[in-house]
């Protein structure tokens, strides 16, 4: 008799971490979440609604949710479905990029940041998605000279299924669409994360965003954190170091001229902020090797 939340399976290998995990109750994530790594979700059994950047999915068996690093996602139940089964990759691209490369993809990141998002599987894949999973733990099981080499061939496969499988989604014209939640609550959180993300140079505050989409700040505060795990506040933050990010990254702009752009009024308060964050100053990030 399997228990109310099970691991069934959890391993890993050199720029994998894999996890089985059966929950039988009403789980949703409670906090926000996103990380360096990426993530590579199948769905084994049951529904899951699944909230990437201002998008909540509705998958079900037989689909996959690819979320690229530093992207803000979280599950939660589908109404009526308490159980669910799920095999979770956590992947360090830069450590599987030379099978990647023989795949054809010229730098680590360009599967993510290309097909990230949702994707239905047809019959013949899903099946070879299981297969490859049951034997990626008995890799991680073995633990030989071979196993991070075939662990880390098994992840490239999967990569590459889910990406075949999300090209034939767009070229079946569904581009993301069909599976999005069309609840008010949730098309309503939508508008304002996107909102939120476009103004994200601006310092916005609790009540001039509650009256842009004329509501209360308590309803706004409370459908905004159940269904993104973060508060309007955390959000904002997220956006804003994300875009100091990828100024850092991509512009010649300095650490103050970057402060005042994205309105943190001071560049002594930006750096601390941007160090709680990301771990960092943003000079050192600047010339580290996590720029996005």
């Amino acid at each position: 008799m399997q228990h109310e939340d099970e691991i069934l399976f959890s391993g890993s290998a050199e720029g994998v971490f894999a996890e089985e995990r059966c929950y039988q109750r009403d789980f949703s994530m409670v906090t926000q979440h996103f990380h360096e790594s990426v993530e590579l979700y199948f769905l084994l059994e049951g529904e899951r609604f699944y909230f990437v950047e201002q998008n909540t999915y509705h998958i079900k068996q037989g689909m996959a949710v690819l979320v690229n690093r530093d992207q803000i996602h979280k599950t939660s139940a589908a109404p009526g479905v308490k159980e669910h089964k799920r095999f979770l990759l956590q992947i360090d691209l830069q450590k599987l990029f030379p099978y990647l490369k023989a795949a054809g993809f010229a730098q680590p990141y360009l599967v993510t940041d290309r097909y990230w998002g949702v994707a239905e599987f047809c019959q013949q894949d899903w099946q070879r998605v299981q297969q490859i999973l049951a034997a990626m733990q008995n890799e991680m099981n073995t633990c030989d000279q071979y196993a991070n080499i075939c662990t880390a061939l098994h992840t490239v496969e999967l990569l590459l299924l889910f990406v075949r499988n999300r090209s034939k989604n767009e070229e079946n014209e569904w581009r993301q669409t069909k599976h999005l939640v069309r609840d008010a609550l949730y098309i309503k959180v939508h508008e304002i994360a996107l909102y939120i993300q476009n103004n994200s140079e601006c310092t916005l505050s609790l009540e001039q965003i509650a009256k842009r989409f004329y509501l209360s700040r308590s309803y706004l505060t409370r459908i905004f954190k159940q269904v993104t795990g973060f508060t309007v506040g955390q959000y904002q933050t997220f956006w804003r170091i994300k875009k100091a990010r990828m100024l850092l990254s991509g512009t010649q702009m300095s650490v103050t001229e970057i402060s005042e752009q994205l309105g943190f009024g001071n560049v002594t308060y930006f750096e601390r902020v941007f160090r709680s964050n990301v771990g960092i100053s943003p000079m050192r990030y600047r010339n580290s090797d996590l720029k996005m």
